[in-house]
């Protein structure tokens, strides 16, 4: 049985490795966000914006280009000095339970 985050639970309870890929937003604090991250899921890209326990943004694109994009005209003008510009790390495999915990309240 798979759940959002991709894990195959097997009968055994022993999870396998996750398939999916994360890129985090670097400077979040910046935005006033607590955790931004763009998750590489099959064939789309989703970017999720969570804050104090509430999913600010879940929203699924194409390309990751176009989920940054996205990112910056959602939250472009609230990063705390104009100067700021979103960083994003390099795409990676995310701890599994750390993947789990943030993304529970997303469907």
């Amino acid at each position: 049985m798979k759940n959002f985050t991709g894990v195959t639970r097997k009968q055994t309870g022993v999870q396998e490795k996750n398939p999916m890929t994360i890129s985090m937003l670097i400077n979040s604090v910046y935005y006033f966000i607590e955790c931004v991250f763009i998750l590489e899921f099959h064939d789309h890209y989703r970017l999720v914006a969570l804050h104090n326990g509430k999913v600010l943004t879940d929203a699924s694109y194409e390309t990751s280009r176009g989920a940054r994009i996205a990112f910056a005209r959602l939250y472009g003008d609230k990063a705390w000095s104009e100067e700021i510009k979103a960083q994003w790390s390099h795409f990676y495999d995310p701890d599994t339970l750390w993947l789990g915990k943030k993304t529970k309240d997303i469907r």
